[in-house]
């Protein structure tokens, strides 16, 4: 996988909305929590199964709107993966996987794709559930 893409977040703004934005500290803590950057600070093996999961979901032409990086991250995060990722990692593997994000001064993102495919994989995580 080729994370050449990532390099175009290097200079992103810490967003306004940001709990931290007001801290010493905040570039710093938005590059390690909340930057698409986060993605390559993954171990190798974390990055693809990421990038994998992201890539399983349908794109869209249109924004969705139920759904940004921050709970998407949390659905993943039930798959049984067995590893945590922050918000920006979750950003970054999305933009990888072609997804395209309506607002990047947003501190969370919301992406391109399709409810019935995120219904789907919720749906499969129940089913998981029950058994």
């Amino acid at each position: 996988m080729n994370t050449d893409l990532l390099n175009n977040y290097k200079d992103i703004e810490v967003p306004e909305k940001c709990l931290y934005r007001k801290e010493s500290n905040a570039k710093e803590l938005f590059r390690e929590f909340d930057s698409p950057l986060a993605f390559l600070d993954l171990e190798e093996c974390k990055q693809s199964a990421l990038y994998e999961w992201c890539n399983s979901i349908e794109k869209v032409q249109n924004f969705n709107k139920h759904h940004t990086s921050y709970g998407l991250k949390h659905i993943f995060a039930r798959t049984g993966k067995d590893f945590y990722v922050y918000n920006g990692a979750f950003k970054g593997a999305m933009l990888l996987a072609g997804f395209k994000a309506a607002d990047e001064t947003e501190l969370n993102w919301r992406f391109n794709i399709s409810e019935k495919s995120v219904k789907g994989i919720l749906n499969k995580q129940r089913k998981y559930a029950l058994h």
